[in-house]
């Protein structure tokens, strides 16, 4: 009898790497001052989020060179798991771990066989409709000051797929040639290397990372990004800054 392949990736909500968690900054804009003011605790952060989204969508598009893919598949893969975290748990340190659906690489998923690019624009998609359905969890935040819990989980799992998606993108193009358990079993592994990668991350920029910090220019992801990426990954998030 077969090994039933995995269909699910737990990943472990570890809060405290080598770094703090980011805070958007206070603005110097009087009227988005104004705005703030009006808006409960929460929401802020939640905002940066979609935009981040929003922003690493575009930037999976935009990369072309394999220099760029490998400087930015890894940063967002990251970024986004410890997003996921944040809002399927939001924010508490006593949720041992997320669970989240594992993108389908098996022989008779439509992804098995794709290549590394078509997979980004997956990517890029899931991402587009992760920072539409921010809008709920925004809006219940906003009128109640709260959240509800179901909305902050189905959110979560829908960036944490992203996640992992990303991650093992380029399993895809050889899923056809391995058995559905042992693909899946690598893109698991990926999720489980991508949650190393947040720590390694966090030591090196100061902060842990998360996709909200792709919306504030000054953040020190985004700093890092500018300081260290190729070119193609430079251009790549200004230009989706500008949008």
């Amino acid at each position: 009898m077969s090994k039933q392949p995995f269909r699910d990736y737990d990943s472990p909500n570890r809060p405290q790497f080598g770094g703090e968690h980011y805070i958007v900054p206070p603005t110097r804009d009087p009227i988005e001052w104004l705005r703030r003011t009006d808006r409960p605790r929460g929401v802020l952060r939640f905002e940066f989020q979609q935009r981040g989204l929003m922003i690493g969508a575009a930037v999976l598009r935009a990369v072309r060179e394999p220099e760029d893919i490998a400087f930015v598949r890894p940063i967002l893969a990251a970024s986004l798991q410890q997003a996921g975290n944040y809002t399927s748990n939001m924010g508490r340190i006593d949720v041992q771990r997320s669970r989240w659906k594992l993108p389908d690489l098996t022989e008779a998923s439509p992804l098995a066989g794709l290549p590394l690019e078509s997979m980004l624009q997956e990517t890029a998609d899931q991402l587009d409709e992760a920072a539409l359905a921010s809008s709920g969890l925004i809006y219940d935040i906003a009128r109640h000051g709260t959240h509800i819990k179901r909305t902050g989980l189905q959110l979560g799992g829908r960036i944490g797929h992203a996640s992992l998606t990303l991650a093992s993108a380029h399993l895809a193009r050889i899923a056809p040639h391995l058995s559905d358990f042992d693909i899946q079993w690598q893109a698991r592994l990926e999720g489980l290397k991508t949650a190393e990668q947040v720590g390694g991350l966090a030591e090196t920029i100061g902060t842990i990372p998360s996709i909200a910090q792709l919306a504030d220019q000054d953040s020190p992801l985004s700093v890092y990004w500018r300081r260290e990426a190729p070119n193609g990954a430079y251009n790549a998030l200004e230009m989706a800054l500008a949008v």
